[in-house]
């Protein structure tokens, strides 16, 4: 997952993972300023705080959110490698809620983290102090707040675009629907597909070289519901340019935008 973004000197120095250090550093976890754990210092050690961490994956007993959270806890305690760990511990995270749940919540979680990484590192170092002997209840429930409130925000930006698109949807059976005389296809449903597609491209897309391509819209119709030919998706696109309902702005490959938005 990490090939080509690690150094050199930071690649694990044992037979997986990292082993004793050499010049007796010692490996720590923290934000730059502060120290918030020490892991493991030996290869030996890493194995076998993995292996437990396996073992209590493959059990049941816990809820998955629970043991997904439980189980990035104590992947970034051992801390099994010299760089790229925050990154692994994150995938793992995000993965296992991806494959439990669903792809948007796992998606979320880094952000989550991101947008929190100071309480993220507090209730990190609270729930590897000695004195709280090994409870995460209060690291379980802290990172489920930093993650329902991305969630939130997350239904919350799906809500306004979902209004985008409706609104846009409008906009284009409106357009289509005045424009139907000079239109060659005896179904209005290919040219407000195509400008369907288009709009989305225009809503959620913030560069312009990342939009859809003309190519992408012919295939996607192609494999949609009515199956449209690609000649005459070829043909609706040109007289949608020609109606001024789109504009070229690129011709290799070429793509187009829409105006009527």
């Amino acid at each position: 997952m990490l090939k080509g973004e690690l150094n050199e000197d930071r690649l694990p120095n044992g037979k997986i993972f990292r082993d004793k250090l050499p010049n007796s550093e010692v490996l720590s976890i923290g934000d730059g300023i502060k120290t918030v754990h020490r892991p493991p210092t030996t290869e030996t050690a890493i194995k076998v705080a993995l292996t437990a961490l396996i073992e209590y994956m493959n059990n049941d007993d816990t809820p998955s959110i629970y043991k997904a959270l439980v189980t990035h806890f104590f992947f970034e305690n051992t801390h099994p490698f010299l760089d790229g760990n925050g990154r692994m511990g994150r995938y793992l995270l995000s993965s296992y809620i991806a494959n439990k749940f669903d792809r948007f919540t796992g998606f979320s979680v880094a952000t989550a983290i991101h947008n929190n990484v100071q309480q993220y590192y507090k209730v990190f170092k609270d729930a590897d102090s000695a004195e709280n002997r090994a409870d995460l209840t209060f690291f379980i429930q802290k990172l489920l707040m930093i993650l329902v409130s991305q969630q939130e925000k997350v239904i919350k930006i799906l809500s306004q675009s979902r209004e985008k698109l409706d609104k846009a949807n409008e906009i284009i059976s409106q357009w289509v629907n005045e424009h139907h005389h000079q239109l060659a296809a005896t179904s209005d449903s290919l040219y407000c597909n195509v400008l369907y597609l288009l709009a989305q491209s225009k809503l959620f897309t913030n560069q312009l070289d990342l939009g859809i391509k003309d190519n992408d819209i012919i295939e996607t119709l192609k494999k949609s519901n009515r199956r449209y030919p690609m000649t005459k998706t070829k043909a609706a696109i040109e007289e949608l340019e020609a109606l001024g309902a789109i504009e070229i702005v690129s011709k290799r490959p070429k793509q187009h935008v829409i105006t009527i938005l």
